[in-house]
């Protein structure tokens, strides 16, 4: 009995042996079954609007490798169709992987970059699939499929805005360049006059192309590509002056036009108030290319306290506070009706005179101080100047104390503006006017400082194109004037005698 309960067990444990084996082969060998590759589309328009889309799926089955039980090597190439894959580009190239896919936008730049095919262009590509099994060259398998596809012609990368409606003008040299926020939309915030138009061109320096408004778009939010001088040249508006948020979308050719909550005046007015003042409020000046942007300058003496901060009315409510007490002067956060947290300039750094910026654009309100140091002159240019538009000669102001100067002489019929540095690229520090060819008023009256060199100052007025704001006095009687400047309160008096 013992010798037959052993083979049995014996006959049992072969059985289970064998299974394994057999197992162990199926695992590996891949069968008989043809390799296969198919397309999940065989005619394709590619269209930019759908981008990020899945563009073109290529699936394959897994082929044999013969029962050796080895690995199978695959190579997908992509060719033109009739070139017989004289100059493929390779798709895919390993193991254990049975599909391929890839985006419209990327689709369209494989066409394009990688097999020469011009945009807007229909033609077929060719894709050939080889499998090869590892260790044994001669034994190859090959499936091939073909597309037809049409190609596009993406839309710019880079969009500017240009117009009399904008704070750069018509320029197309230095315009205000869009934000790219994904393909083929652009977005800007910034100000508009009512009186004047705006469009978009893709290129600094050129015209065209450009975007214009479709007149034949009753909703006014239609856009059309002008190619050439020839083709119409409608531009767009807005109803009255203000900051607005633009969305360009060139996919589905419109835009939307919105006054921008985010820089809708918050206050009438904003006061510096502290122990600098007898904590008596000061009017801070409004920014006159940017909502929600206050400036003060003063010296501050030190009285004994030292603390100050921010008020919207003439009480004690509704002020703006430091974001911990006793904040330095450097610290730029600022909260709203918060805790009476103030900032601190010590002793040390008192008697000398500060330039104050503060932004309270809502959820983005900061604070910039920095000592103020006056420029040692300043200079009249323009056609109303005794020497005109020569900067390198222009017409030098006399001190009258730390931060003013003053000048008195012949003006002729013309244009004016102050340069405080007279570097010979005219991009360098300037007082102007509040607005375009501004009229005197014959007397005191706000400066706009611009400093086109300095980036923090540019910083302060985003989407604004600073190095394009030109504003200039208009002189439009010759006789003789006392012209005052005050640096540090940015405020001017032009007196005809």
């Amino acid at each position: 009995m013992k010798k037959y309960f052993y083979i049995i067990c014996l006959l049992l444990l072969t059985g289970v042996f064998l299974n394994s084996c057999v197992d162990n082969f199926m695992e590996t060998d891949k069968g008989n079954a043809e390799l296969k590759l198919t397309s999940s589309a065989s005619d394709l328009v590619l269209l930019e609007k759908d981008h990020s889309s899945t563009g073109l799926e290529l699936s394959w089955t897994t082929g044999t490798n013969y029962g050796t039980g080895n690995k199978l090597d695959y190579t997908l190439e992509a060719s033109l169709d009739g070139t017989n894959y004289s100059n493929p580009v390779v798709l895919y190239n390993g193991t254990n992987k049975y599909s391929w896919s890839t985006s419209v936008d990327a689709l369209n730049q494989l066409l394009v970059t990688g097999l020469g095919v011009a945009y807007d262009t229909e033609v077929t590509m060719a894709v050939r699939l080889t499998a090869k099994v590892m260790g044994y060259e001669d034994k190859v398998q090959v499936s091939e499929t073909s597309i037809k596809i049409k190609t596009y012609k993406p839309v710019t990368s880079t969009l500017y805005i240009i117009g009399d409606a904008t704070p750069t003008g018509w320029s197309v040299d230095n315009p205000s360049e869009l934000v790219k926020s994904d393909v083929g939309v652009f977005t800007w915030t910034g100000r508009l006059k009512a009186n004047g138009g705006f469009k978009f061109i893709t290129t600094r320096g050129n015209f065209v192309p450009s975007y214009n408004r479709n007149e034949n778009d009753a909703t006014g939010k239609g856009l059309i590509m002008r190619n050439t001088f020839d083709d119409p040249d409608a531009t767009f508006s807005v109803p009255e002056d203000g900051v607005y948020d633009l969305k360009i979308d060139l996919l589905n050719m419109t835009i939307s036009i919105q006054t921008s909550t985010a820089n809708t005046e918050r206050f009438d007015m904003v006061y510096f108030v502290g122990s600098f003042t007898n904590w008596s409020f000061a009017e801070m000046t409004k920014d006159v290319l940017r909502s929600n942007l206050w400036h003060y300058g003063a010296v501050l003496n030190w009285n004994g306290g030292g603390e100050f901060k921010f008020g919207t009315v003439k009480d004690w409510k509704e002020m703006l506070y430091a974001t911990a007490p006793s904040s330095p002067y450097t610290s730029t956060g600022v909260v709203y009706d918060g805790a009476d947290n103030k900032w601190f300039l010590p002793q040390a750094d008192c008697g000398k005179a500060y330039k104050i910026a503060l932004d309270l654009t809502k959820g983005s309100e900061k604070m910039i101080m920095k000592p103020f140091i006056p420029y040692p002159g300043l200079y009249l240019v323009g056609s109303a100047t005794p020497n005109g538009w020569d900067l390198g000669k222009a017409t030098a102001m006399t001190a009258v104390n730390a931060y003013e100067l003053s000048w008195t002489g012949k003006l002729l019929e013309g244009e004016m503006k102050i340069s405080c540095d007279k570097k010979n690229d005219w991009m360098g520090a300037w007082f102007m006017p509040t607005s375009k060819n501004k009229a005197p008023t014959g007397t005191e009256e706000q400066m706009l400082f611009i400093d086109k060199s300095d980036d923090g100052l540019k910083a302060l007025y985003p989407g604004l194109g600073i190095n394009d704001i030109d504003m200039k006095w208009v002189i439009s009687q010759e006789g003789n004037y006392t012209i005052t400047v005050n640096q540090l309160t940015e405020k001017i008096s032009i007196l005809k005698h």
